[in-house]
């Protein structure tokens, strides 16, 4: 069988019975379906746990549910204490507002990850990628110097020790609110922060957030999504859920009507979903066989977010977007 040029041998999905059928006791079929994002509600022993994220990882006895907040141990809570997070999968939202991603489940191939949401930490957060902003002073080191064969992909630990004025430049201090955010919200006790770009003019600037001091199952959504980097051994250990941001290179990261800033959740699922199950290979590729495997890749994502779920009732976004994506996949099929 002849297989595309630069594609590898895709990873094969095993068949898995984790979602079908899944009923309550009363024979009722389960909207809580594994690998499903929730957050967790109406708890009164723990009351710290309310509004706590999570991930369905399995359907106990009783109506029972075994969720992943990632820590050391799962949550076996009720049906009544689990709500679906509602959040539309193709509403443009900024790269900013954060995917929450969460390390993958065996057996589910759609990536289980949303938006984190919170209107505190949005605006917080403040864009490392600013070479001339608070992190001047780490862009002002030797080893953070760009080149466009080199990436560029630091943990940003606190660099400078000593008088309260001369500790402002680091990533604690620049970053304390949202890093404050992070743990009242997640429960992270030491948030840390990831970079990386290979320093290319049109490159995707990301940033990367994780608690250092999780005990959660190692998280390998990060060194999948971004196999150049694995590749060159930059990607961190990463436990737990992770915060990804990217598209820090767009002129107004702020601005949904910035060509680059803004984004979709099905278009990021589709892109951790290929990255997982469909390696492409670009070493010593051809500037016009990249070309034509770059629109191969551009057709898969396509196809791939037709697969993920919309609205329970379908909004105006998603009926819209649908159709768009029908467009789309006809017009590149036909080579327009």
């Amino acid at each position: 069988m002849n297989r595309p040029p630069g594609w590898s041998q895709p990873k094969p999905q095993k068949n898995t019975e984790q979602n079908k059928d899944k009923k309550r006791i009363d024979g009722t079929k389960s909207k809580f379906q594994i690998g499903k994002p929730i957050k967790i509600t109406g708890i009164v022993a723990k009351p710290e746990l309310n509004g706590r994220f999570g991930v369905i990882q399995e359907q106990l006895e009783n109506d029972r549910y075994r969720i992943m907040i990632g820590e050391k141990t799962d949550l076996a809570l009720k049906e009544t204490n689990l709500k679906l997070l509602k959040q539309c999968p193709f509403q443009p939202k900024l790269n900013i507002t954060g995917y929450l991603v969460w390390p993958h489940i065996k057996g589910v191939g759609e990536p289980s990850m949303h938006w984190v949401d919170d209107q505190k930490l949005t605006e917080s957060f403040v864009n490392p990628f600013n070479k001339t902003g608070p992190f001047k002073y780490y862009w002002d080191q030797p080893h953070w110097h760009e080149r466009p064969d080199f990436f560029i992909s630091p943990v940003v630990h606190d660099c400078v020790i000593g008088s309260e004025e001369a500790m402002k430049v680091n990533r604690s201090y620049i970053m304390r609110d949202y890093e404050t955010r992070l743990k009242e919200l997640m429960n992270w006790k030491e948030p840390i922060m990831w970079l990386n770009t290979s320093g290319a003019a049109d490159n995707n600037q990301m940033c990367v957030y994780w608690d250092a001091a999780s005990k959660a199952p190692i998280n390998d959504s990060i060194n999948v999504r971004l196999p150049g980097a694995d590749s060159q051994g930059c990607v961190p250990e990463m436990r737990g859920p992770v915060i990804y941001i990217e598209a820090l290179q767009a002129k107004n990261i702020r601005s949904l009507k910035d060509p680059v800033a803004p984004n979709s959740l099905n278009w990021q699922k589709a892109e951790f979903y290929l990255k997982r199950y469909h390696k492409v290979i670009w070493d010593d590729i051809k500037e016009k066989k990249a070309a034509k495997m770059q629109r191969r890749s551009d057709l898969r994502i396509l196809k791939v977010q037709q697969t993920f779920p919309v609205c329970k009732r379908p909004c105006k976004v998603c009926r819209n977007r649908k159709k768009e994506l029908e467009r789309r996949i006809k017009d590149s099929e036909a080579g327009r």
